[in-house]
């Protein structure tokens, strides 16, 4: 063994001993006293009701080292009364923002409120809840000095209520405030969204006389006294920083304000974002009939926006309804802009259909809500510059893990098994490539929870490595978290940084590369590639191949080519070809090749001609990126581009309705 190889033995055999913790690097970015509102509801019972509505509001003091204390107040819907909220809990926060605080509401190892840091603003949910609820937090740096000066402009602003214990009783609100910097807010208007008996409804109300007085840090917004308008009395609301964002709520209703200082024409919209949301799906609900049942959900992660209008997109979500663990979804679509600067979709950034959307001028703030049949609110937030995440030496950037596959953000589960492509800068001394997946490439080794990971390519910027199966110590135990790092063959080490982990993170390959457009797919008969010249036929059995498909049985080495037999997938998968189900003849590894899964489908019947949709759903993901050309019909091929994401929604990608898992299976009745 050369002394290269020892030093890095030693190093990994030391770093073994200890069990891998979230990297805490940026607990900093939370430190001091700070306004949050929090609103949590759980729908548990057969009957669909609400069994308890809660929100939080208050101040939140954070150490700036991992530990906070809140003095604040809780109405308890449940209980019909205010509760003083005084206790104190524990918070850690990656370099990238990315982490996770105890929950001030639900105590208990498996409900922390997961969520990201950006421009001095924390959003996140209960994604890991085992109780059953959906939530949405939000805290912002509480400003004692400010003045009724500081709250002026125009602001769009959406509004949420989940009144009494019937979640047909949820409503969104759109409206505008003119604040005028000296306490008044004039006449307000706006409409409402709520579910009628023959569906979506909308109902519009005005009220003048409205005030507001900058109080301890808040906009104590008061609307005059009234039975019949859907606001009276006081609201507070807590201001961003720079102040273009606000939030907040009633101190005695469960409910959420957020809005954002009105853009003029078009907002730039670019980069990477983080978000966080909850939506209230009552398509399947029928008032008339006093039949079927709503679907709820919240989640947080991230989103790129690109060239062409395009959105590549992640969210773990929660669907307590179904299950208690959290789904990683991914997405890519497409959007445009109305003449306001707003965007409408069916639901590709916010996984539910007719969301609009408003920005502030420079793109930094972006928030959403639901017109109806899906109710909710969702917030995205700028992520910080890329010149943030920079180092000396051997350094991983925070927010730069990628699925090889499909391109999923760092917000994304890594799982067994998963080609990952890892960003930085001084991660190589050299460029090169090895399809033998050694431990040991360049010089370089990845350590993965401190467990050498086979490397198929490295260079100064870009490492693409493989998951090893054993994720957690162990082949059967999906691990939460995973550290990664960097080891030199001089024995020196990057930063770690850390990352959530699944079960499975399916990642369809593409011919571009980026998991975007046409998927690596075959025709299985003669293995010739699938394109537009060359599409797939309904009743055709095609090959596509994918990674992140997690365990497989038998077990193989990592690294090590497929066996024939084949080894076959751990978990079952099921695949939607535009819209419609395919049947999944083999899903395991490729024989004879190293570290690709494949999967062989048969094409469904009606299926369109041209691009559809490739969706991969697992036990904790879905995955709806890549597209497969399929001929037959009348219909013109569609460009070789993503052109829809579902057989039967619109076409705009970013309008397209929410992936089939939620249709797929009934949740709580509603009657």
């Amino acid at each position: 063994m050369t002394k290269i190889a020892q030093t890095g033995l030693l190093l990994l055999m030391a770093w073994q001993v200890n069990a891998q913790t979230f990297d805490n690097s940026g607990n900093g970015l939370l430190s001091g006293t700070f306004y949050f509102r929090q609103v949590l509801y759980t729908l548990t019972d057969t009957s669909g009701d609400l069994s308890d509505a809660q929100s939080a509001y208050g101040t939140i003091t954070f150490s700036g080292t991992g530990s906070y204390s809140i003095s604040g107040t809780v109405v308890d819907l449940a209980a019909g009364q205010l509760e003083t909220l005084s206790q104190s809990g524990t918070y850690t926060i990656s370099a990238s923002g990315l982490g996770f605080i105890s929950n001030p509401l639900a105590s208990g190892s498996q409900n922390q409120i997961y969520g990201l840091v950006s421009q001095g603003v924390f959003i996140g949910s209960s994604t890991a809840n085992q109780s059953g609820f959906n939530d949405l937090f939000i805290a912002a740096p509480a400003n004692s000095s400010l003045t009724n000066a500081a709250f002026s402009g125009s602001y769009n602003v959406d509004y949420m209520n989940f009144q009494n214990f019937e979640p047909v009783e949820a409503y969104d609100i759109a409206m505008q405030l003119s604040p005028n910097g000296s306490g008044s807010l004039g006449t307000v208007s706006w409409t409402g969204y709520t579910l009628g008996a023959s569906g979506p409804t909308t109902f519009t109300q005005s009220v003048g006389g409205v005030k507001y007085a900058a109080t301890n840090g808040a906009n104590v917004v008061t609307f005059p006294n009234s039975n019949t308008n859907a606001f009276s009395g006081q609201y507070y609301l807590y201001p961003s920083p720079d102040g273009n964002f606000i939030f907040g709520g009633s101190p005695q209703d469960v409910d959420m304000f957020i809005g954002v200082r009105a853009s003029s024409g078009t907002p730039s919209f670019s980069g990477l974002y983080y978000q966080a949301g909850l939506d209230e799906d009552e398509t399947n609900l029928n008032l008339t009939a006093e039949s079927g049942y709503v679907i709820p959900d919240s989640y947080f992660g991230s989103f790129d926006a690109f060239g062409g209008n395009q959105v590549l997109g992640h969210q773990r979500l929660l669907f307590p309804s179904e299950t208690s663990t959290p789904d990683d979804y991914t997405f890519n679509g497409a959007y445009s802009f109305n003449s306001d600067g707003s965007i409408d979709d069916g639901g590709s950034i916010n996984n539910s259909p007719d969301y609009h959307y408003q920005f502030t001028s420079n793109g930094v703030y972006r928030i959403g809500f639901g017109e109806g049949p899906v109710y909710g609110l969702n917030v995205a937030i700028q992520a910080p510059p890329p010149s943030t995440f920079s180092g000396s030496g051997i350094y991983l950037n925070p927010t730069g893990v990628e699925n090889a596959g499909s391109s999923a953000l760092f917000t994304a589960g890594i799982s067994p098994g998963e080609l990952i492509e890892l960003y930085g800068t001084g991660l190589a001394s050299t460029t090169t490539s090895n399809p033998l997946f050694p431990t040991t490439l360049g010089g370089v080794q990845v350590l993965i929870n401190f467990r050498a990971s086979p490397i198929l390519s490295v260079s100064p910027t870009r490492i693409v490595a493989l998951v090893p199966y054993e994720l957690n110590g162990a082949t059967n135990v999906p691990a939460d978290i995973a550290d990664i790092q960097i080891l030199s063959s001089s024995g020196t080490r990057s930063n770690t940084i850390s990352v959530l982990t699944s079960t499975t993170s399916p990642g369809v390959l593409t011919q571009s590369a980026n998991g975007l457009g046409l998927a690596a797919a075959q025709h299985s008969a003669n293995y010739a590639t699938i394109t537009s010249a060359n599409p797939a036929q309904i009743g055709e059995t095609i090959t596509l191949y994918l990674t992140g498909l997690g365990l497989v049985s038998p077990l193989i080495n990592d690294g090590a080519v497929g066996p024939t037999p084949a080894s076959i997938t751990v978990q079952p998968f099921d695949v939607y070809i535009g819209g419609q189900q395919a049947t999944v003849v083999f899903s395991g590894l490729t024989p004879g090749a190293i570290s690709l899964y494949q999967m062989n489908v048969v094409v469904p019947s009606g299926v369109s001609a041209g691009n559809n949709a490739i969706e991969v759903i697992g036990p904790d993901s879905d995955t709806y990126e890549a597209v497969v050309p399929v001929g037959g019909g009348a219909a013109v091929a569609a460009p070789e581009a993503v052109t829809k994401r579902h057989s039967k929604g619109p076409s705009n990608l970013f309008s397209a309705p929410a992936p089939l898992r939620r249709e797929a299976r009934p949740a709580l009745s509603s009657n």
